[in-house]
């Protein structure tokens, strides 16, 4: 194989290399790196690029890492690390946006907040997405903070359980995800620029016929210790009603008919949130509208309660509203999905007095008119919305774990290409399907050390660490990362509008407040009406104000409901 360099973009003579060591080091969701001893001391500072060409085909990019200055009796030398553009993904943090409110603002707005706390998973309205989803959504981020790479990781449809996490850099965050999919591997097209980074699964790589290669030593292994003969997922959610706890449990078993629990199968116990919700109760009394009734104007009009009268007809009864009740005390809210409307009742009375004097009289009485009834009307108020169960996940684990895997590794003297690294490696008569995970090139000789098999530092090994995937998963208590409340707000989720706002709206227009005792037979009433203000008068404004009084011959204060003096 014939291998040349490119130093910050331009091309390195081997003299301007003058290495005596040149080692490139391909691994799995992990740094590919280039180390290089050179006695040329100047050959790169840190932060500067180094690319790799066989046969003039870039197989790797990095930056300069570290700079090691050595000293001998024999000679001066400089070890160079460069790392690949995976190394970005180890120094940006993972940060979503989180609605909130400002708290040093005097007049705090909703706004979008990046945090480190991480919700994985699902959406930002709280719905299940796939693992390539969550992938997408890592890598984008790291690319929208100068992650000098493109990406690729289609094929991962199952979904995985919500994980709350903080404090992460996108590399964790992206194993996090990946730990339920343990057939993912992870390679460079170095070809492409900027390096593509592709997220595969160990079934969709190509093949490398390793016969092909002069091979110095071959040492390997299969491991039907990690097929599992099955997968039972089983979920579990605390749910909460009215601070009464229950538990509920669901199964994911794959293969279906297989035997839950059996020798060589994978069982997991995976705690999902639960709901909390409460019972919310509104209760409300009505009265029918009658407008024919005599008994109903009076409840309505304090006149028609006057002992003095001796007779009364009621003439043009008319109203505003179709709707057959009046709400008497309580509040019809959006949830009870009952109508309320402004309402005013009109007509013309006919009446005689004591005293034989005749009149007649127009009354108008404002109201709200319902169609609700008088009774207690109740729902469920969720103030912690239940995670859903994500699809797909046992039989992705025992797809992804079924494949037979091969253990071990091979040391090639020639040709060895760096295009071996993430193939299914075969060899006639011996094995296939051996995924090589680690790849180390000697550039110098040309000598090559191929691992292949799980790679350990990502891989279980054994089938007993696969109980552990869920291990370390927080539950998040808030499902959707939109949603935010005001400060110093209380707020019942789900409830769009109450029944305050409401009945501002509805007496917002109103020019008399007429505050009257209840039952008949008292006629005594306090009557504001704004039309009793004199149109010719000033601008006033009437509200409760401090003045002094006189009592007994002493000055007093007292609060009186009045405007300014004229």
């Amino acid at each position: 194989m014939s291998y040349s360099f490119k130093i910050r973009g331009a091309a390195a003579a081997e003299t301007d290399i003058a290495a005596s060591k040149a080692v490139l080091s391909f691994k799995t969701l992990a740094c590919d790196e280039l180390k290089i001893v050179s006695k040329n001391a100047a050959l790169a500072a840190l932060g500067d690029s180094a690319e790799v060409f066989e046969n003039g085909t870039r197989i790797f990019f990095g930056t300069c890492f570290s700079k090691t200055d050595t000293e001998s009796a024999e000679a001066k030398e400089c070890a160079y690390v460069f790392k690949s553009p995976w190394f970005d993904l180890e120094r940006i943090p993972f940060m979503q946006g989180w609605k909130g409110y400002d708290a040093s603002s005097a007049n705090p707005e909703q706004s979008v907040f990046r945090k480190t706390k991480a919700l994985l998973g699902e959406d930002e309205d709280g719905a299940k997405i796939s693992i390539s989803e969550q992938i997408a959504e890592i890598l984008n981020y790291a690319k929208s903070m100068s992650a000098n790479l493109d990406f690729s990781a289609a094929g991962f449809s199952s979904q995985m359980p919500s994980d709350e996490m903080r404090d992460m850099t996108c590399d964790e965050a992206l194993k996090r995800v990946l730990k339920w999919a343990p057939d993912a591997v992870s390679h460079f097209d170095y070809s492409q620029n900027p390096p593509l980074l592709k997220i595969e699964k160990r079934s969709s790589l190509g093949s490398a016929d390793l016969s092909q290669c002069k091979l110095k030593s071959l040492k390997y292994s299969e491991r039907p210790d990690l097929r599992p003969e099955s997968v039972c997922v089983v979920y579990e959610k605390t749910n909460s009603h009215n601070g009464a706890a229950s538990e509920t449990f669901s199964k994911d078993l794959y293969p279906p008919n297989a035997v839950e629990g059996a020798k060589g199968s994978i069982a997991i116990s995976v705690k999902l949130g639960g709901y909390s919700s409460c019972a919310q109760n509104q209760k409300i009394e009505t009265a029918n509208i009658d407008l024919s009734s005599a008994a109903w104007w009076r409840s309505k009009v304090p006149f028609l309660n006057d002992p003095r009268l001796t007779s009364f007809t009621i003439r043009n009864a008319r109203r505003n509203s179709s709707l057959p009740r009046e709400l008497v005390s309580g509040s019809v809210r959006e949830w009870m999905l009952k109508s309320l409307e402004r309402d005013e009742a009109k007509c013309e009375v006919e009446y005689e007095m004591q005293n034989s004097r005749k009149g007649v009289k127009s009354f108008s009485v404002k109201l709200l008119a319902t169609d609700a009834s008088t009774m207690t009307y109740s729902r469920n108020v969720y103030t912690t919305k239940e995670e859903a169960q994500p699809a797909g996940l046992a039989r992705a684990i025992y797809e992804a774990a079924s494949v037979a895997q091969v253990e071990g590794e091979a040391e090639i003297l020639s040709p060895a290409p760096a295009g071996i690294f993430c193939k299914n490696a075969e060899l006639e008569d011996k094995f296939e399907n051996a995924t090589v995970s680690a790849l180390s090139l000697n550039l110098k000789s040309g000598f090559a050390l191929a691992k292949f098999g799980p790679p350990a530092h990502l891989y279980p090994a054994d089938i007993a660490q696969m109980y552990r995937a869920s291990r370390g998963r927080k539950i998040s208590v808030s499902n959707a990362r939109k949603e935010a409340k005001s400060p110093g707000t209380v707020e019942i989720p789900g409830d769009e509008s109450f029944c305050a706002e409401r009945v501002a709206q509805i007496y917002e227009s109103w020019e008399k407040l007429t505050i009257a005792p209840e039952g008949s037979g008292n006629s005594n009433s306090v009557n504001i009406d704004i039309s009793d203000i004199d149109p010719n008068d000033p601008d006033v404004e009437i509200k409760l104000r401090k003045v002094v009084v006189a009592e007994n011959g002493q000055a007093k204060y007292a609060y009186v409901l009045m405007s300014e003096p004229f």
